[in-house]
């Protein structure tokens, strides 16, 4: 969310948006099909949502939240004006010492490249935000929505390295399961996430997962990227079994499942 108007005028219907005596932060957004559009925003003193969507969860007609519910909002808000005095937010003091944040407070998104690329949670507790890394990064319940695009998305830019120097798919010198880490703890309520690299010359067709001897999935097409649900928990073990031109390849990991 932001009060800069410049930032949220790159928006339609910016007139919406646009308080010049005012101070004001707003964000609006648009769910998949047009099912909801919503926009909040807050002065010093006053904060102000608003929700626009059919009962029966139908789609609307295809425009984003700045057409469809900004207008209410911005009457609302222009109403409300009459009656508040304007006033301005109070900056955050600057940091003392910078170099005492975590890297990637400072921008340092990928501050060790040996571990691949990930998601901020990886790199950062959001409950203890100057604290650095979480023990475990899995424990939070969004980790392994927002790691899996990540991954997905390094897996297409081979610049972007994971683990080892490797990548998902091929290149790697051997078969290897990427993820999940062996030894990690993962959050059982969320998908988990499986990627792999493995050797460009060996011709893999097919890559199969079997989590405590049942399969869970497969996948033919590369980088052969899957995704499971399970309601296993404790020390699992994880199969994965490449067919390549030659024959079989299997590989195995345990972690766990909270």
């Amino acid at each position: 969310m932001t009060s800069k108007k410049h930032s949220r005028n790159t928006r339609p219907n910016r007139n919406e948006y646009s308080f010049y005596d005012h101070a004001v932060a707003v964000k609006t957004g648009t769910t998949n099909d047009y099912r909801d559009a919503w926009i909040i925003g807050y002065t010093p003193t006053l904060a102000v949502g608003a929700w626009a969507g059919n009962n029966d969860n139908t789609p609307m007609e295809k425009r984003v939240a700045g057409f469809i519910i900004a207008p209410l909002w911005r009457e609302f808000m222009d109403y409300a004006f009459e009656k508040y005095p304007p006033a301005t937010f109070t900056p955050p003091a600057p940091e003392s010492d910078i170099a005492a944040l975590p890297p990637v407070l400072r921008g340092e998104w990928n501050s060790n490249p040996s571990e691949g690329t990930h998601e901020i949670l990886y790199w950062l507790d959001k409950n203890n935000p100057r604290g650095g890394r979480a023990a475990n990064p899995a424990s939070d319940l969004q980790f392994a929505n927002w790691e899996y695009p990540v991954a997905v998305w390094a897996g297409e830019r081979p610049i972007y390295a994971l683990p080892g120097g490797l990548s998902p798919g091929g290149g790697s010198d051997d078969f290897v399961v990427l993820m999940p880490f062996p030894n990690i703890s993962l959050s059982g309520t969320a998908a988990i996430p499986v990627s792999v690299a493995y050797p460009d010359n060996t011709g893999v067709s097919r890559v199969s997962y079997f989590l405590n001897g049942q399969e869970v999935g497969s996948s033919v097409t590369p980088p052969f990227y899957h995704s499971f649900s399970t309601t296993a928990r404790g020390t699992v073990t994880f199969q994965v079994i490449f067919e390549t031109a030659s024959g079989l390849v299997e590989r195995t990991i345990r972690f766990t499942i909270q």
